[in-house]
């Protein structure tokens, strides 16, 4: 078994170690990640710029490239590059994320618009993220546990899985701690104060600074990823790239807009 590893937090994080150490004796690891902080990229990719992947030496990977680019670019260019080289990858695992991503941060996450870009790739993708908003989570043993874990399900189930995508979130303690795991649906939250009241600088131009927290969570009576997390669970959640809404489609399927 042959696994891409990347993340947004940069080749230099924590929680990339901590992810390569958790699978690296259970398939050869090859890592291909930005070459440093690209958190929030969502599945943005380099369009007008050269991307140079810079391969370096990485304490239990095969190989490691050290990219100039997005999340989504050290996917598309890890793949090319080990193509090339005659080596097929079976899945790509993105984190371990130095914060969640749950409900709609999934729009706007590079860990998770990785794992989507390998699905576009044809190669199955997996998410893994630790619910905090430290810069650097307190426990990373319950996250490297279920990601191990996770590994073993999905490796016997990957022919029927096929290119998916699956989010996996942690909460922030100790594995002792850890409850067990839910299969969840993506929550919802409030993002409407995302950035603090505007001021104007010295020029008269309007600054927003990012303030990290959503308003409000609004998931209530649902089997959300958001609740399971917050209830002391890891949560597991399939996505998908197809944005499709197939039921409004049958809805206007009948419009005369033109």
């Amino acid at each position: 078994m042959k696994i891409l590893v990347t993340n947004d937090d940069g080749i230099n994080a924590e929680g990339i170690r901590n992810l390569v150490d958790a699978l690296k004796g259970k398939a050869e690891i090859y890592i291909s990640a930005p070459d440093g902080q690209r958190s929030a990229a969502s599945h943005s990719i380099s369009l007008h710029h050269p991307i140079t992947a810079k391969e370096v030496a990485y304490d239990g990977a095969v190989r490691a490239f050290s990219v100039n680019g997005t999340p989504a670019d050290c996917v598309k260019v890890g793949l090319r590059i080990l193509l090339t080289d005659g080596i097929d990858i079976d899945m790509v695992f993105s984190g371990i994320n130095h914060g969640a991503n749950m409900g709609m941060d999934t729009h706007y996450s590079g860990t998770v618009s990785a794992a989507m870009e390998a699905a576009i790739c044809g190669v199955l993708g997996v998410a893994v993220s630790i619910d905090t908003r430290k810069k650097v989570p307190d426990y990373f043993d319950a996250a490297n546990y279920v990601a191990e874990k996770a590994f073993d399900k999905i490796s016997e189930q990957k022919e029927k899985l096929g290119a998916a995508v699956l989010s996996i979130n942690i909460p922030d303690i100790p594995l002792k701690d850890l409850k067990g795991m839910k299969q969840t649906e993506l929550g919802i939250r409030d993002y409407s104060g995302w950035f603090e009241p505007p001021v104007r600088n010295e020029q008269g131009d309007w600054e927003f600074k990012y303030n990290g927290l959503p308003e409000k969570d609004m998931s209530v009576g649902k089997n959300y990823d958001t609740l399971a997390v917050e209830s002391g669970y890891a949560s597991i959640t399939p996505l998908r790239v197809n944005f499709t809404h197939r039921e409004l489609l049958n809805d206007i399927i009948d419009w005369e807009i033109l």
